[in-house]
């Protein structure tokens, strides 16, 4: 089965992120990011090489497809990380996780789990 996770990021400090953030980064096949310009400053600084795709407010209705697509063909990790903080409280993130939902697909990544029980309360979570 595929995984999405959702990846919180630090607002400030790039210190602020957990070392299975990193880990699952570093493994994931592909990660789609709101700023990839933005982004691509935590990666390198932890040395995660995965490519980034950009997946924002303007792209994600015709993005989010093209992800499902992808996780129906075959297993794939998929992560997504916003600017700062948490995906899909006040940037783009809840269309790829509700519609991921609908597919049977797991998403989860958060030592802040009441964040995402208040932003996605209608979807699973897997640790």
């Amino acid at each position: 089965m595929s995984t999405i996770y959702i990846i919180p990021t630090p607002i400030g400090n790039l210190g602020d992120i957990t070392y299975r953030a990193i880990d699952v980064l570093k493994k994931s096949d592909k990660i789609f990011a709101e700023d990839t310009r933005i982004s691509k400053k935590l990666l390198l600084h932890y040395g995660v090489k995965q490519k980034l795709y950009p997946y924002h407010q303007h792209n994600e209705h015709f993005v989010v497809d093209k992800i499902i697509e992808n996780l129906l063909e075959d297993k794939q990790v998929i992560s997504l990380v916003s600017d700062a903080g948490t995906p899909g409280i006040s940037d783009p993130g809840y269309l790829l996780v509700t519609k991921s939902n609908r597919k049977e697909y797991y998403c989860f990544l958060s030592t802040r789990a009441y964040r995402f029980n208040s932003c996605y309360s209608s979807i699973r979570f897997s640790n």
